[in-house]
């Protein structure tokens, strides 16, 4: 048996550990038991055997229970601590008078503590008005301690400390509990006055220490009934009101899927439609708390039929409402399979259930399938090898990359039928989009199929195995990125929603004929205002094989010795309503989805690349600031145009005009797995350093210092560059071009897949000095005219009181009673200072922490980290809608202005805008959810083809990799058992396991490691720790 098989591999070891405890043998652990109260009475004797012992495991399971069930949870808790709870999110464990709820998956960044740095609530409220940052006395709904149970009900009571992962609440039970913030589905802000909470603190800890534990088991560490009783009752009410609600209305509340659902299209809609739908109100009369909280059980309690955002539903309120279609499928498989159970119930112990006879229907599909899927999986078994790693193998054929052949080859297989294709969709919800966690009734049923193959014997039975199966089966290919299928992601071609794939097919059908016939885009609304930029030469710097082109910069001598510097962005919002098609597409996707296999772009490919993206005679809206040779801006304008003389050039080509060096410090090298990549092929005219003009280069030359100096503008207010280089990862299965061939789901026949593609990381040794100065290159020049643009655009619409998304720091939330801007100042500033600019990487966690979290608002916000006043994203329309709204309201201005003759500075014309406040503060909380989702994405892919590169390599030796690795320990982990590490050979995140023998670990750390598993399934390199290299100086962290 392979070793990726073996049941001595990681995946399971919860099953040897499990089956190695038998009954009677002396192998089973003993357990000390705590005499904390020297009272006979609670001290309990557990080597006693129950009565029964070697009558039937169920009997003597019960007869255990009896005699020692209710005492066990207290004792067991830190040996069941070691179970893999990493697949099980939101789960409580109580102990005493706490609950924990902790998963690493729901880690939140926000920093927030107590209150003695929170600002005015009103001021917070008014610049966080849904509450994404909690505050004391708001009403939360946490996750119950059993999915088969209603939530709970609690207040918010402060951060634990700063930069921690855990928060403190206070339950309808008078009991406190630690969960972090993210787990937090549902909030009624400003509940309880602030300040009963603040009168609790004495009584509550501030972390909770095992001997707090110990002493919650048998004291009651609450906090006083007389202080608690307030809220209690509060919270009591709250719930008794809901449920009240909840009766009056059951029969509707009941059949909520019912009255929603669409017959066979996922449906979206807000906590609060969906309320006013299933309570009949009229949209006049404002849905209560309790009115919300009542739908929201009714949500819950429906199971599958309704799926939330769980990072993001408490913002948004979205919920996605699946289609009758796809719940009675699920429907139809589980009474399959529950057909199939009682038969093989009642079957002769042992029996083979591929050549038992099945009477019941359900039992004669499950069989059948079973059988098909066996044999299919077979076949796929003698080119690729199954893992426990979420992942098959490579094939055993490899074909090398030409002109004329791509490296996979595709197979048609046998044929699935409808009842077939109905269990493979419900296998698809379970592994690939993970539909049914936190449905353990649901849940529970895939394993029982996978048993029924005979496949999968030394395996745990997790979705992990689930995904091998598709893959085994024809359905996913083997190297399929599971993260596109994200259903609160929703790319369109994932097939989640078909009223999307339907706009995406007419968008798409354009590319042939003409979109302004097919009422797609309109005639150029700016053209009569558009300024001709003529022969002043526009530099759009961008690596070589970038298509879309958002920006250009060029630089205009003023007078009297200043300079303009212009940032020419792409106008496609100038050809389109925000209502059109095109738009309706755009706000849905939210950004352009860059992942190495493909980009999943926000406008069509006709419009971003063939009519919009910049290039020579092409319409722009122009970014100007005239600056000093300080770099202060001592005027701005914003104006449309049309740009002549386009120059496209390589970062390292304006580099080595400029004298400058290549961009990155280190030598980069190539990671490679699948054989030798294809050349690039390039996809426009390079301008080349020795084409400049010298009127050019000293263009150049002028823009590089100028954006020096407005560095040191930001950096007065404390702004970082925190712009680390992207891993490069690269993936091909032609020749003419990276990224591969679209694959979805082949769910009506077996598509077998010969070959594989070629895999490149772009890898250099990784630095532990943090360069928060930016390296003064092309792409800090870049960098410096983009947020030069981003300040310009966002204090023109300030100037007019344009209602508009800006974006900053919310002001004393952080925590800490230091702010970011005084550490800076004390403690990195001096060190950038001494060291060039750069300091430990791992000291950015202290400047971090004490950062205020980022938000979105209808005001102008000081951005901490950028060092700016004014900051609103203007320039990437073509692959963020955020930026296309800011157009667009820029753009209503100008004609308005136009119009009338008149500026209007001081707020004269917001009546002509596309987009109103009440539009855009609605518009925020999903943009913001969205923006976060789609980054999350992003990096999921990156790591996804990263832990593709490091399997191939690791387990099939298609490239050599070093016998021990360097792991540098990067950042604080949210979970005890892991540590966050950088892989100083290769740049690569991974997670080092936390060393068993007693040293601390601590950030800053370098310990030599070696592999221990490539989980691809979740994309994780597992990294095993041997000694301990260098320990940091951080005496100055704090």
């Amino acid at each position: 048996m392979s070793p990726l098989r073996s049941s001595a591999g990681g995946a399971n070891a919860h099953r040897n550990r499990s089956s190695s405890c038998k009954r009677g043998d002396a192998d089973v652990p003993q357990f000390t038991i705590r005499k904390t109260t020297g009272n006979p009475s609670l001290d309990f004797d557990f080597k006693k055997r129950p009565a029964r012992m070697n009558a039937g495991i169920r009997l003597e399971l019960k007869d255990w229970h009896t005699t020692y069930g209710i005492h066990m949870q207290d004792e067991l808790g830190d040996y069941l601590g070691s179970v893999d709870r990493t697949e099980t999110p939101n789960s409580f464990s109580r102990v005493g008078g706490t609950q924990e709820v902790y998963n690493p998956d729901t880690y939140d960044n926000d920093t927030m503590e107590g209150m003695e740095a929170m600002p005015g609530l009103k001021e917070l409220d008014a610049l966080d008005p849904n509450h994404r940052i909690l505050r004391p006395g708001d009403l939360v709904e946490l996750p119950p301690l059993e999915s088969s149970r209603d939530p709970v009900v609690a207040v918010f009571v402060r951060r634990l400390a700063a930069g921690s992962v855990m928060s403190q609440f206070f339950s309808s039970t008078g009991k406190w509990l630690h969960s972090p913030q993210a787990v937090v589905q549902f909030v009624v802000p400003n509940f309880v006055n602030p300040d009963l909470i603040e009168k609790f603190i004495p009584h509550l800890p501030n972390a909770v220490s095992k001997e707090l534990e110990e002493q919650s088991a048998f004291f009651d560490l609450s906090v006083p009934r007389d202080l608690s009783a307030p809220v209690v009752s509060r919270l009591i009410n709250f719930t008794k009101e809901s449920q009240d609600i909840y009766r009056q209305n059951a029969v509707r509340l009941d059949s909520a899927h019912e009255l929603l659902a669409h017959e066979n299209d996922l449906k979206f809609g807000t906590l609060t439609q969906i309320g006013r739908k299933l309570l009949n109100r009229p949209a006049d009369i404002a849905i209560t708390p309790q009115e919300q909280f009542a739908v929201r059980l009714a949500l819950l309690r429906a199971g599958f039929a309704f799926g939330f955002d769980n990072r993001h539903h408490r913002i948004t309120g979205f919920v996605h409402i699946r289609s009758k279609a796809q719940v009675k499928m699920v429907a139809n498989v589980r009474e399959w399979i529950r057909q199939y159970r009682d038969e093989m119930a009642c079957s002769k112990p042992g029996s083979d259930p591929l050549t038992l006879h099945f009477s019941s229907k359900g039992g004669r599909i499950i069989q059948t399938f079973a059988r098909k899927a066996r044999a299919v999986a077979l076949e796929s078994r003698e080119d690729r090898e199954p893992t426990f790693l979420g992942n098959v193998g490579p094939s055993k054929e490899r074909n090398k990359i030409t002109q004329k052949q791509g490296a996979i080859r595709y197979v048609r297989g046998r044929e699935w039928n409808e009842n077939e294709q109905e269990i493979i969709r419900f296998f698809e919800a379970w592994s690939c989009v993970g539909a049914f966690r936190r449905q353990p009734t649901i849940e529970s049923q895939p394993p029982l199929l996978l048993q029924a193959t005979g496949l999968y014997e030394n395996y745990e039975l997790r979705e992990k195995t689930g995904f091998v199966f598709l893959q085994e089966i024809g359905v996913m290919v083997p190297y399929e990125n599971r993260y596109r299928y994200d259903e609160n992601l929703l790319i369109p071609a994932a097939q989640h929603s078909r009223p999307l794939e339907q706009l995406m097919s007419r968008l798409a059908a354009a590319s042939t004929t003409d979109p302004m016939k097919m009422g797609l885009i309109t005639e150029d609304t700016m053209k009569h205002l558009r300024h001709d930029w003529e022969d002043l030469p526009v530099f759009c710097v961008d690596k070589p094989g970038a298509l879309e082109i958002d920006d250009g910069i060029s630089i205009e001598p003023a007078q009297d010795g200043t300079n303009w510097i212009h940032v020419h962005i792409a106008n496609p919002t100038a050809f389109m309503d925000k209502d059109s098609p095109v738009a309706r597409m755009a706000r849905h996707m939210t950004e352009t989805i860059y992942m190495p296999e493909r980009a999943y772009t926000m406008l069509p490919e006709w419009a971003a690349k063939q009519r919009f993206s910049l290039r020579r005679n092409r319409p722009c809206l122009t970014f100007s600031a005239r600056l000093d040779s300080s770099g202060v801006m001592l005027e701005y304008n914003v104006r449309p145009g049309t740009v002549r003389n386009v120059q496209f050039i390589d970062p390292d080509e304006v580099n080595r005009a400029l004298g400058l060096g290549r961009s990155e410090g280190q030598k980069r090298r190539a990671l490679i797995v699948g054989g030798e990549p294809p050349p690039s092929q390039a996809v426009k005219k390079e301008t080349k350093a020795e084409d400049l003009s010298p009127t050019m280069k000293e263009a150049l030359g002028k823009l590089h210092g100028l954006a020096k100096q407005r560095f040191g503008v930001r950096s007065a207010l404390s702004g970082i560059s925190l712009a680390a280089v992207d891993q490069d990862v690269k993936v091909w299965d032609k020749y003419f071009h990276p990224g591969l061939s679209w694959s979805g789901p082949a769910r009506t026949h077996v598509k077998r897949v010969f070959g594989d593609p070629v895999i490149q990381l772009m890898a250099s040794d990784f630095s532990t000095d943090m360069d928060l100065a930016g390296k003064m290159d092309s792409n800090m020049m870049v960098r410096e005219c983009m947020l030069l643009a981003c300040e310009v655009g966002s204090k023109w619409c300030h100037d007019r009181d344009l209602p508009n998304i800006y974006r900053g720091s919310l002001p004393g939330v952080s925590g800490s009673k230091e702010t970011a801007q005084q550490y800076y100042q004390r403690v990195l500033e001096p060190m950038m200072k001494q060291r060039g600019g750069a300091v430990p990487f791992h000291m950015l966690n202290a400047y971090l922490n004490r950062s205020n979290p980022s938000t979105l608002t209808l005001e102008p916000l000081q951005h901490e980290q950028l060092g700016l006043t004014h900051f609103s994203k203007v320039t990437s329309p073509l692959r963020r809608y955020g930026d296309m709204v800011t157009h667009w309201q820029i753009q209503a201005a100008l004609l308005e202005e136009d119009r009338r003759g008149i500026s209007l500075v001081g707020g004269k014309g917001r009546d002509a805008l596309p987009f109103s406040r009440a539009s855009l503060q609605q518009m925020m909380l999903t943009l913001r959810a969205r923006e976060d989702r789609i980054k999350r994405a992003k990096m999921a892919g990156i790591h996804f083809w990263t832990s593709q590169l490091f399997f191939r390599a690791h387990y099939f030796n298609e490239m050599e990799l070093p016998k021990t690795l360097t792991a540098y320990i990067s950042q604080p982990s949210a979970n005890p058992d892991w540590q966050v590490s950088i892989i100083k050979q290769f740049g690569v995140g991974a997670r080092m396991k936390t060393p068993d023998w007693g040293v601390e670990v601590k950030l800053g750390d370098e310990w030599e490691c070696e592999i221990d598993a490539v989980d691809v399934y979740v994309a994780l390199l597992n990294l095993k720790p041997l000694r301990l290299i260098s320990r940091a100086e951080d005496g100055t962290v704090d």
